[in-house]
């Protein structure tokens, strides 16, 4: 179980102890971000909230990265402890919200708010 939640806190958390800066290029979703992340099956029956950062469009934390593309589309992997993930999603103005799948079977949710 442990191993799942050092998992998912990686899917998409980003280190909160790196200033965010913004990149030349920004993107309109570029910023700091809070979010929920809930498994929905047998596999991850765990809820967990984390945060994130988006610079230049891009989303990167040990272990994963993706691409917030202009349009707010996005996607990414992750890969801890044995396991990969990808997930996806869309990212509206100051919310965000997707899915992931990952290689053990577990799937679920997450959504976010930029502050």
């Amino acid at each position: 179980m442990k191993a799942i939640m050092l998992f998912l806190l990686g899917l998409l958390a980003a280190s909160c102890a790196a200033p965010y800066a913004r990149a030349a290029a920004s993107n309109p979703f570029d910023g700091q971000w809070e979010e929920v992340i809930v498994g929905e099956n047998q596999h991850c029956d765990v809820t967990l909230n984390t945060a994130f950062t988006v610079s230049g469009g891009h989303l990167s934390q040990p272990g994963s990265s993706g691409t917030v593309r202009p349009n707010g589309s996005a996607s990414g992997t992750s890969a801890n402890s044995g396991l990969t993930a990808t997930w996806t999603g869309h990212f509206s103005k100051n919310k965000a919200a997707g899915r992931f799948r990952r290689s053990d079977g577990c799937v679920g949710r997450w959504s976010a708010v930029r502050h």
